[in-house]
C-alpha cells in the first residue's frame, strides 16, 4: 500500500465518479495530461466476448437480439477522465499502475461485489511476517496471505546475489592495490640501493630502514583510500546526474529502469560499512608495504656501496 496523497504530481487525488488517477509514466505513454479521458479495457472481458459470439452463431429471433445485446454491454469500455498523476520513484507503479473507483474496477473485471484483494499497511515492515501468519488463520483455500518480502522475493534474492558479488569485487580490486604498492616500492628499494647502503653504513638499524619503507606505503594506501572515499561520496551525491549523462551523451545505460524498477538509482550510506571498507583498504595497502621493506633492510650497505 503506497500513501500516494503525497506522490500526486499534477493534479488531485480525486475519484469520484468516472475519473482515474495514472502513474507518470503510464501518462507519457499515453500521450495525457490531467483533465485529459483515458478509455480503460478489461483484460477479463476476451472470454466473456468469445462466449457471447457463441451464443450470436446459434441465436436466431430474439435470442439473437439478446446475445447482441450483452455482447455490446461486454465489450464496451470505460471511459475515465484523468484527475491526477502520481510519481513514486517506482517505474513498475509509475508505469504500470492506475487508480479507479472501485464500483468501475468491479464492473470492469465483472466481479459484482467481490474484490482481488485487500492490502494492510503495517506500522512496522519487518513485521509483516506476525500480520501475515495472524490473518492466514481467518482465511481458507483458495485464499491466502503474502508479505511484501514474499511479493519481491525475487528482487531481494538478486539484491543479495549481488552484494555477495560486489564483496568479492571489492577485495581483489583492493588486493590488486595491494601487488600496485608493493611492486612500486620493490621498484623503489632497487633504485635506493646506493641512499639505502649510505643509511646503513651511517648507523640506520633494520627497524629504521623498515619503518622508512613501511611508512611510505603507509602515506599512499592513506592518500589513496581518503581520495577513494571522496570520489565514491561524490559519485553517490551524484549518482543520477551521471545516469543521466552517461545517456544522454554516451547512450550508456547504466541502470535501466525497464530492469531494475526504479526510476532513479536508491542508494543508501552505511556508515559501518564504509568505515569497514576504508580502514581494511588502508590496512591491506600499508601491509603491502612489508615486503620490500624487509627486503630494503635486509640489503648489505657494502654491497650497496661497492658500485656507487
Amino acid at each position: 500500500m503506497i500513501p500516494l496523497r503525497k506522490f500526486i504530481k499534477y493534479g488531485k487525488l480525486d475519484l469520484e465518479g468516472e475519473s482515474t488517477v495514472l502513474g507518470i509514466e503510464l501518462a507519457r505513454k499515453l500521450q495525457v495530461s490531467v483533465g485529459d479521458k483515458v478509455t480503460v479495457y478489461s483484460p477479463g472481458n476476451l472470454g466473456q466476448v468469445l462466449d457471447s459470439i457463441k451464443k450470436l452463431e446459434n441465436a436466431k429471433g430474439e435470442e439473437e437480439k439478446k446475445a447482441v445485446d450483452e455482447l455490446r454491454d461486454v465489450i464496451l469500455p470505460k471511459e475515465l477522465t484523468v484527475t491526477g498523476i502520481f510519481e513514486t520513484g517506482h517505474y513498475l507503479h509509475d508505469s504500470e499502475f492506475l487508480l479507479v473507483p472501485i464500483y468501475v474496477g468491479q464492473e470492469l473485471y465483472g466481479l459484482d461485489d467481490g474484490l482481488h484483494g485487500v492490502t494492510v499497511r503495517t506500522d512496522d515492515p519487518y513485521g509483516a511476517e506476525r500480520v501475515k501468519q495472524a490473518i492466514q488463520q481467518f482465511l481458507e483455500p483458495p485464499q491466502y496471505a503474502q508479505t511484501w518480502i514474499d511479493m519481491n522475493h525475487q528482487y531481494f534474492e538478486a539484491v543479495r546475489l549481488e552484494r555477495s558479488v560486489m564483496f568479492f569485487l571489492l577485495f581483489f580490486i583492493v588486493v590488486v592495490a595491494a601487488f600496485g604498492i608493493m611492486s612500486t616500492l620493490i621498484t623503489v628499494t632497487v633504485q635506493k640501493r646506493r641512499e639505502i647502503g649510505i643509511m646503513k653504513a651511517l648507523g640506520a638499524n633494520i627497524a629504521q630502514i623498515i619503518w622508512v619503507f613501511l611508512g611510505q606505503g603507509t602515506i599512499v594506501g592513506l592518500f589513496g583510500t581518503v581520495t577513494g572515499l571522496g570520489l565514491g561520496m561524490t559519485l553517490i551525491r551524484y549518482r543520477n546526474e551521471f545516469s543521466h549523462w552517461l545517456a544522454s551523451t554516451l547512450h550508456i545505460e547504466i541502470f535501466p529502469r525497464e530492469v531494475y524498477q526504479f526510476s532513479s538509482i536508491p542508494a543508501e550510506v552505511i556508515p559501518r560499512d564504509v568505515a569497514i571498507i576504508c580502514i581494511s583498504a588502508f590496512f591491506i595497502c600499508s601491509f603491502a608495504a612489508l615486503i620490500p621493506a624487509y627486503f630494503a633492510a635486509r640489503l648489505d650497505a657494502v654491497k650497496a656501496l661497492r658500485y656507487e
